[in-house]
């Protein structure tokens, strides 16, 4: 399920031939770009912004797949690159990582002082930490910039996600693929900044951990690996959450463990709702419909899906539903 989520995907010919490119300031000079679908009236129908995940951007298959879905449903939507990804990719000298929720609120800011008053957030894998631990810093203020967050597959335990990566022979080939992915944008972005973006030690990372002592922290001004995973992780955020927030996980994903989602915890806050799946993977859940019900009631659970993508679309009735669309 999980190998069947990073497949290559149709990409939507009508989300395609309508996206504009879009930038965000979001401080020291640094830019985000995204790639926007607006409704005829844009600034009277809801926004759904979609966050990526660790190698991912705003073309990937699961954003153009959330766009579609979005769209048809008469919202405007929204394809976040983060930091150095996608169109920014080759001028950016900055390096995303899970931590990166200022930027976020840059985003949602600028959305709203252009006259978007209603935006939801979906946020993939290491997206979905970014959207969480952001929720939970801003409390209460929250509620100005988000009218509800969707984070699906979200390694709310940074350390525990990428210790994981390490065990068995499936999470050695995800790992093998995003470390092969973060060297080349390692590697580019040295060439273009080579004051700032060393890579004398970049042949010698052998794991996702090694990667982020070397790279990540260090440049995101976190020190090492085990200060950045303590700093960045959502988790020590949920209890704060005070927009509705729907988090999708599986008991199967192989690598962001499902002990790290408290569940006990996460039912004390009313604003969290847990959908906990039998499978998924990580990312993936293909089919019409998972072990687990979906929120609300049973017989909805696959009532306006489109495709066969079941987490995009549970996120898109659970924006729906907030709206009252």
């Amino acid at each position: 399920m999980t190998v069947m989520s990073g497949f290559p995907r149709r990409i939507p010919r009508s989300v395609a031939r309508s996206e504009v490119l879009v930038r965000f300031p979001v401080g020291g000079g640094v830019s985000l770009s995204a790639l926007a679908n607006w409704q005829s009236e844009p600034k009277s129908a809801p926004t759904v912004l979609v966050v990526h995940g660790l190698t991912g951007n705003a073309r990937s298959g699961y954003s153009y797949g959330m766009a579609e879905k979005a769209i048809a449903a008469g919202m405007n939507a929204v394809r976040l690159n983060l930091r150095g990804c996608g169109d920014g990719e080759d001028t950016n000298p900055e390096i995303y990582h899970a931590g990166v929720s200022p930027d976020l609120a840059e985003v949602l800011s600028g959305l709203r002082k252009s006259g978007h008053r209603e935006i939801y957030i979906v946020g993939f894998s290491l997206g979905g930490n970014v959207a969480l631990k952001l929720a939970g810093e801003l409390g209460d203020e929250a509620r100005e910039l988000t009218a509800g967050i969707v984070a699906i597959s979200a390694p709310i335990d940074l350390a525990a996600a990428s210790d994981s990566l390490g065990i068995g022979r499936m999470n050695g080939f995800y790992q093998y693929v995003f470390l092969r992915d973060l060297r080349r944008r390692v590697k580019v972005k040295h060439r273009i900044h080579p004051e700032r973006i060393p890579i004398d030690k970049i042949d010698a990372v052998r794991t996702l951990r090694d990667f982020d002592n070397e790279f990540t922290a260090p440049l995101a001004g976190y020190g090492d690996a085990d200060n950045y995973y303590a700093q960045a992780s959502a988790s020590p955020h949920l209890s704060s959450v005070r927009v509705p927030t729907l988090l999708i996980h599986a008991r199967d994903d192989t690598f962001v463990p499902f002990a790290s989602f408290d569940e006990k915890l996460i039912a004390e806050n009313p604003q969290l709702v847990f959908l906990p799946t039998e499978f998924g993977g990580h990312a993936g859940f293909i089919g019409t419909s998972r072990r687990s019900p979906s929120f609300g009631s049973p017989s909805s659970n696959s009532s306006g899906d489109r495709g066969v993508f079941w987490a995009e679309n549970r996120a898109l009735q659970f924006f729906r539903a907030l709206a009252s669309l």
